[in-house]
């Protein structure tokens, strides 16, 4: 919920959605598809946290020994604290998966 212009999609899409029949199947048909429209754009927008999580954390890894060995280029250390900023935020997003999991809201 916290994700820029998530609920202007859930919008959409429930608007978009057209079928006949029955309040209650129409209204059931609708929240059918508006799950597996959400699961696809979670995989799209977030991915796998964990493995982007372990992804991050080798990339900065990597970074540092170099920075232990030669030195880091201006580039580099701009690359770092950008993956440090994605971790951040990666970490976050894996709290709250945790959290929903764990069903403590």
């Amino acid at each position: 919920l916290e994700e820029p212009g998530f609920k202007d999609v859930i919008r959409n899409w429930w608007c978009s959605f057209q079928f006949e029949g029955t309040p209650s199947f129409i209204f059931a048909a609708k929240l059918k598809n508006l799950k597996e429209n959400l699961k696809q754009w979670n995989k799209e927008v977030f991915g796998n946290i964990h493995q982007n999580k372990d992804r991050i954390l080798q990339s900065l890894k990597e970074l540092d020994d170099k920075e232990q060995s030669t030195g880091l280029t201006q580039d580099q250390q701009v690359a770092r604290d950008g993956l440090k900023g994605e971790l951040g935020r990666v970490l976050k997003l894996e709290e709250i998966c945790w959290r929903q999991k764990s069903r403590v809201l």
